[in-house]
This record gives structure tokens, sequence and C-alpha cells, in this order.
């Protein structure tokens, strides 16, 4: 809840937050060490205007809003890239914008993490209530 609040200016209620369990990452960085994370993930449901997100510029450059029709398209390879509304950092306010997303330009996972969570967030406003990443 402190990192949401502190990277995108948003305060958050524990009781609104659906703990989907807990991720494990390797990543080998460019400088030869090989990082290791276990990360507990929640979804949080959250229909603000993109504009509406305070982006703090140390910690996040950019935030994009996908739909799940297009989330769910984009990361099983469906389509090879969407459109979507952006916002930026830009000194000490947001910048909004259209852009085209294509899965290259995310972090990149060894699995299907980014799959994973539209589809828990398809299946979760379709009222399942036991979901696990």
């Amino acid at each position: 809840m402190r990192e949401i609040e502190e990277e995108l200016g948003v305060a958050v209620e524990s009781g609104s937050l659906l703990y989907l369990g807990i991720k494990h990452d390797v990543m080998d960085e460019n400088n030869g060490v090989r990082n290791r994370e276990f990360s507990h993930v929640y979804l949080l449901r959250d229909d603000r205007p993109i504009d509406q997100y305070r982006l703090s510029e140390e910690e996040v450059s950019g935030l994009v809003r996908i739909s799940i029709a297009d989330g769910l398209a984009l990361f099983s390879g469906e389509k090879g890239s969407v459109s979507c509304q952006a916002i930026r950092a830009d000194s000490g306010g947001t910048a909004n914008f259209e852009r085209e997303v294509h899965v290259e330009d995310l972090i990149p996972r060894v699995d299907s993490y980014y799959l994973k969570i539209f589809a828990i967030a398809d299946l979760h406003l379709k009222g399942y209530k036991y979901l696990s990443i």
C-alpha cells in the first residue's frame, strides 16, 4: 500500500486489495549478477481516469492503461501491439498521450506473468473468488 501511494499517488485501503500469492523471479542483469526476487502480488480495481495518477518521477517514468481484452490479446500473441492511453512524468506533473504498446516495451519476464495478470483480472471481474498467481 505504501508503494502504491509513493509511486502513483493513490491511497489504498488494505481491504480493497486481493492477494494473489508470491511470484518468484530470476533475472540475469547486464553486469553478470543474477537477481532473485520473491514478490507478493495483489490485484487492485481502480477505475479513476489515468490522468488522476500522480507519478513519482524518482520511481515511475510512465503508466499505460490497457483494457483486459487488449491485454489478453497482446500477451497471448494474438496481437502484436495495442493502442492505449498513457501518461509520463513531466516536470512535476504528467503529460497525457496515446501510444502503441508492444510486449517488448515492458520489463521482460521469464514466464507469462502479464498474461496471467490479465486473465486473473478478467476472472475477478466475472465474479471468480479463488484466484492465484
